[in-house]
């Protein structure tokens, strides 16, 4: 039930936000990319386990969309259901074994490359064979735009930052070409 809501919210808001990027709405709608959490017993927050497979920058664009949705709530009870979904007692890793449970035909720079590297070419090429997208700017973009203090015109980022070119955060070390490259960073105005 926690997956679902958290899902579903993060959807909503790559929908306002990056309407374009239909990459990165795939990505966010694979229930199996989201942090497994675990309710803990008693009164306990649940705890969250994050996937080895996970790259840093899936993580961060995750981590910060959350951040948005929290950011979103004003009435008093949105405040508090928010608070008990995305509140956490702690952050566990969680280790893979090979490649069961790993989403599959996701971008290449989706997927850790402590990971990656672990595979046999065989099981790189069942994972996934999907060209990376730009996540490294997306995370860049968010991460500045949610760590930015209160009390700017609160129109988020300004628009220069979203066109700077990107270095290829590759798995293969092949460039970044690609129909997703332009529509990767899209328009954010939202504050967190």
């Amino acid at each position: 039930r926690w997956r679902k809501r958290i899902k579903d919210n993060r959807c909503a808001i790559v929908d306002k936000v990056f309407k374009t990027n239909i990459a990165l709405a795939s990505i966010v709608e694979n229930k199996a990319c989201g942090s497994d959490i675990k309710d803990s017993p008693a009164d306990a927050l649940p705890v969250t386990q994050i996937p080895d497979w996970c790259s840093d920058e899936l993580t961060t664009i995750l981590h910060c969309l959350d951040k948005m949705v929290i950011a979103r709530g004003q009435h008093h009870k949105t405040v508090a259901a928010n608070e008990k979904l995305y509140g956490r007692s702690k952050r566990n890793f969680k280790r893979t074994k090979g490649i069961i449970g790993v989403p599959r035909g996701l971008p290449l720079n989706a997927y850790s490359k402590t990971y990656w590297g672990q595979l046999t070419s065989f099981k790189r090429d069942t994972i996934s064979q999907v060209p990376p997208i730009g996540l490294d700017v997306i995370a860049q973009t968010m991460q500045k735009s949610c760590m930015q203090p209160a009390g700017n015109s609160g129109s988020g980022m300004p628009g220069p930052a979203l066109n700077q070119p990107s270095r290829s955060n590759t798995l293969t070390g092949e460039a970044n070409h690609g129909p997703s490259d332009s529509a990767a960073a899209g328009a954010m105005h939202v504050d967190c």
